[in-house]
Order: C-alpha cells, then sequence, then structure tokens
C-alpha cells in the first residue's frame, strides 16, 4: 500500500512538472507593417485604419475579418498575431480613396511582413456653389413677453397688417 502511494504522488508530481511546459508551446505567429502617408504631402497620416481580412482556403469560403490596427501620430502602424495564411488588407482614411493589399501570404513561423509607405489620395469633390438657407424661429419666448417675427410670413409680402395679425394665435382681430 506505501509503494502504491509513492508511485501514484511521483506521477501526479511529473504531470504537474510537465503541465507548463505543454502550455507553452505555441503557434508562431507573424506581424505586418507599414506607414500610411498623404499621397501630395508626403506626411504620415494619424488615425487611418488598417483591416486585416482572412481569405477562405478554397473559392466557397467567406472572408472573415482577422484583426486591425489603427496608425498613430506617424501613420506607422503593426499588426502582430497573424497566423499563416492569406490576407486581404484594407487600408482607408476620411477624404482618401480606400487602398487594398490583395492575397498578401504570410508564412508560418514568425515573420515580419513589411508592406512599406501605403501613399492614399485625397477623395473629393469640387462644388461649384453652395446656398446656405437659415430659417428664424417664427415665434420666440421671453420671461415676459411672446414675440411673434412676421417678416418671413408670406402673408405679410403680399397681404395687409389684418391679415397677417389673424394668422397669429391667441389674436382676436375685430372690425
Amino acid at each position: 500500500m506505501r509503494f502504491y502511494c509513492r508511485t501514484l504522488l511521483v506521477a501526479c508530481l511529473l504531470v504537474a512538472l510537465a503541465a507548463p511546459s505543454i502550455a507553452q508551446q505555441r503557434v508562431a505567429v507573424s506581424s505586418v507593417v507599414g506607414q500610411v502617408v498623404d499621397a501630395n504631402t508626403a506626411e504620415g497620416l494619424p488615425s487611418a485604419s488598417v483591416a486585416v481580412w482572412r481569405l477562405p482556403e478554397n473559392a466557397r469560403g467567406d472572408t472573415t475579418l482577422a484583426t486591425g490596427a489603427i496608425s498613430d501620430e506617424t501613420g506607422h502602424f503593426r499588426i502582430a498575431g497573424l497566423r499563416g495564411g492569406t490576407y486581404r488588407i484594407v487600408i482607408s482614411f476620411v477624404g482618401f480613396e480606400t487602398q487594398t493589399v490583395e492575397d498578401l501570404s504570410v508564412a508560418r513561423g514568425g515573420q515580419e511582413v513589411d508592406l512599406g509607405v501605403i501613399e492614399l489620395v485625397a477623395d473629393y469633390a469640387a462644388l461649384d456653389a453652395v446656398d446656405v438657407v437659415s430659417e428664424r424661429e417664427r415665434v420666440e419666448y421671453q420671461i415676459d413677453r411672446t414675440v411673434y417675427r412676421t417678416a418671413d410670413d408670406p402673408l405679410s409680402q403680399s397681404g395687409s397688417a389684418t391679415t397677417v395679425l389673424e394668422n397669429i394665435p391667441s389674436i382676436d382681430v375685430d372690425i
């Protein structure tokens, strides 16, 4: 009985010591780095969005968003934790055309893929003219009175003062 307990204790001790070494075996992951810049000024674009889409192994599968990142104040980005496979990288920034890097192959084994400098071209539309139209409130409530503005009322352009006053609430006009 004593031999059996010692054997069981030694076996449990060996399993407990081997468990951390088994848990530390991980799949080697890769990373993607690059810089997003304005094509006109060559200045880095801070807060540009970089999305990494995993492409399917076969033609039937759907693409899935694997991960993403936002560029820093100089336009640099680093996306770590990619497993081996084929990816599509989509780089976008408000006011610029979206750039796409198709079929980026990432090998297993912890490599770093450098996309280099990615230039985004400004995307804008020129307008001939812009008309800004605003309309004042017709009724303004103040502490001691209520003000009715009738200057923008169509009746004030073509009608009489009596007609304008008849259309104001809580005012009675008689002959």
